[in-house]
Parts: structure tokens; sequence; C-alpha cells
């Protein structure tokens, strides 16, 4: 299990080969982590939840992102105690998290899309570059550094380094 996590946002991602096991193993993480917060007096927001179940699929000599047939639903507690179902969405629907809108078919869209130059120069700011922002206060980039990786990635957006 791999997770990412920024304050109260946080992605939980469960792999394997078999969609029904992957999804059954999330629903214990899901179960694990409502656990853990109702300790701490939170609990998932359930309006705010959402999940994928994405399938691999090998078409014409690459792995493509599709939405898997299996029907499953995920369960969560809300802060009342009640069970509901968490929203499930299509792998080529985006989401936002951190200001940063990521779907799991994001490149292949682009790709096939074909888009302008501003546009995917829009798309490189605005989702790419994003991605950076947060992990790079954690990096151990000299002073001399910085500058050298700041140039290579947006003139447009500010960065607080210290």
């Amino acid at each position: 299990m791999v997770g990412f996590s920024y304050v109260d946002d946080c992605d939980l991602i469960q792999s394997g080969e078999d969609p029904l096991t992957v999804a059954r193993s999330m629903q214990r993480v899901i179960q694990q982590w409502g656990d853990l917060m109702e300790v701490t007096g939170g609990a998932l927001a359930s309006d705010k939840t959402y999940w994928y179940l994405v399938e691999y699929v090998w078409k014409r000599g690459k792995w493509i992102a599709a939405d898997t047939p299996l029907e499953f639903d995920l369960i969560a507690k809300t802060e009342e105690n009640k069970c509901v179902s968490l929203n499930r969405l299509s792998c080529s629907t985006a989401s936002e998290m951190l200001r940063i809108w990521m779907a799991p078919k994001w490149e292949a869209k682009i790709r096939r899309g074909r888009p302008s130059q501003e546009e995917a120069w829009q798309a490189l700011h605005s989702t790419i570059v994003a991605k950076l922002k947060y992990p790079l206060a954690a990096c151990t980039f000299t002073e001399r550094e910085w500058p050298l990786l700041l140039e290579h990635l947006s003139p447009n957006l500010v960065y607080h380094v210290q």
C-alpha cells in the first residue's frame, strides 16, 4: 500500500492483478483508516471522497487505463456513524486534490486530444508542474541546485524556498 497525504487530504492506493482482490483490500484499508480517524474524533468526509477501480489493458503495444466492469461498492462510516457508499469515478473523470486536477487517463486524453501548444502548456503547468510543488519542500536540494531546478519548472509559479 502506498499513501499520499497532505494535511487533511489523502490518497490511498492498492494494486494487484485481480480487480476483486484489489477492491476487497481497499475496503479493508478504508475500514482501518476510518478506525484510525475515529480515535482522533474524525471521519472520512463521504461527500468529498471518491475512488477509481482502474484496470490496465494491453492495447496496440501500450498499457492503457480502463474502467473495470466489476460491480463493487466501497463503504465508509460518517461522523454520524452511518455506513455510506463512496462515489466511484470513471478513470477518465478528473478529480481535484490540493488544487490539482487529476485523472488516471490524463496522459491518454492529452495525447489523443492533440492539444494546441497553448493547451499543452496549460496542461503542463496546471498538472505536472503543480504536482511537484508539495513534495519539493521535503527535498534535499542544495542552495546552488534550487535555481537550476526552478528554471526548468515554471517561471509562472511562485515558490517559497527557505
